[in-house]
């Protein structure tokens, strides 16, 4: 959980055991975590956060369980620096926490996103242990209960548009330029991912883990964070084509049903598919979202035999942060529909209305 509301919602689901993590986590939301201690583990993110939670905690009774995000190498994107203590600011958390009565040190958790391969596991797991072997005692670590390695593993077939690779990006620059270049290449095409089996993670990663971690602490935890791989072919997005264009058609479905209005534009290929005239063969044709926004795209390619106006089209691969990234932004936000086990349809979120978009708003005449 990595936010108010995820916390909330998981305290309401009755979860027993809830890391609760995230970069800035604002006095509220540790005051609800302090709460609920029995249930909510905090990962402690920077010293800063720690500092806070130190003046929070004396008015608490009780224990208090922390986990520590770390950034064990210092070869990381800058997009990912953001996040968690380097081994150093580590030492000196710890540290101050014995000397406080509240707080029980119980786990460490780093991440590392969009990987292909476990190298970066790996590397993080075998300086961590380092870590822990140069700096503590086994009694000192005698409340150690897990490590959580993240997640970031790449999911199978992971559709990525030409434009956002390395080439693309130098042929829009040169073009937005005015730039003479050789147009051999489409920056709308797309290539798929191939990243090594998830066996070979679990292999890799499992092989460090008993080298570095359990050869100090025999029966620690290990917890991982699989979710996008796991949820990325789950959920399909339906809509309708509204009308047609000259190059193109425009469905009833904008891209603010997941990552913004221009998130599929940008870089992510997910294929489409025309349900009422389907079809094996790939068409060119630029599938429009129905925002008053240009870069409102859903993809420049359908499977199908053709488009017609009132044709269904589905567009695979919207799992992991769809629901969650929903923008309210022009258009209501779609309702969510679950296939069961049961092979059952059932609504499990209704079409946003106009009083769930603005309730609490004032309105003044």
């Amino acid at each position: 959980m990595a936010g108010l509301f995820e916390l909330e919602l998981a305290l309401k689901m009755r979860f027993e055991k809830i890391i609760f993590s995230g970069p800035g986590k604002s006095e509220e939301e540790l005051k609800l975590a302090l709460r609920n201690k029995s249930r909510v583990i905090i990962s402690v993110d920077n010293l800063d956060e720690l500092e806070r939670l130190r003046g929070l905690v004396k008015s608490a009774t009780g224990k208090v369980k922390i986990c520590f995000r770390v950034n064990p190498s210092d070869e990381i994107s800058e997009a990912w620096s953001k996040f968690g203590l380097n081994l150093g600011e580590l030492k000196i958390a710890i540290d101050r926490i014995r000397q406080e009565s509240h707080f029980i040190w119980v786990g460490l958790h780093f991440h590392s996103s969009w990987n292909s391969t476990p190298e970066r596991y790996v590397k993080n797991i075998e300086l961590i242990g380092r870590f822990l072997k140069n700096t503590f005692k086994q009694s000192e670590m005698s409340n150690l209960e897990f490590l959580d390695i993240g997640g970031g593993f790449f999911p199978e077939a992971e559709g990525t548009l030409f434009k956002a690779s390395s080439k693309g990006k130098l042929m829009t620059l040169l073009d937005s330029e005015g730039i003479p270049h050789k147009k051999n290449l489409d920056i709308t095409d797309y290539s798929v991912e191939d990243p090594l089996e998830i066996s070979v993670f679990a292999k890799e990663i499992s092989k460090a883990i008993n080298k570095h971690i359990r050869s100090l602490k025999k029966n620690i935890g290990i917890y991982c964070e699989p979710g996008r791989f796991i949820t990325k072919h789950s959920t399909k997005i339906i809509t309708e084509v509204l009308s047609l264009k000259k190059d193109g058609c425009i469905v009833d479905s904008g891209t603010h049903t997941m990552l913004g209005e221009n998130s599929l534009e940008e870089y992510e290929y997910a294929p489409v598919i025309n349900l009422s005239n389907p079809s094996l063969k790939l068409n060119k044709f630029k599938i429009y979202g129905s925002l008053c926004a240009p870069y409102d795209m859903w993809g420049f390619r359908y499977y199908g035999t053709k488009i017609e106006r009132g044709d269904i089209l589905i567009i695979l691969n919207q799992g992991a942060y769809t629901f969650s990234f929903a923008q309210r932004f022009i258009k209501p936000v779609a309702p969510y529909i679950v296939l069961t086990k049961n092979n059952k349809l059932i609504r499990i979120k209704e079409r946003e209305r106009f009083k769930d978009r603005y309730r609490g708003c004032k309105m003044y005449t």
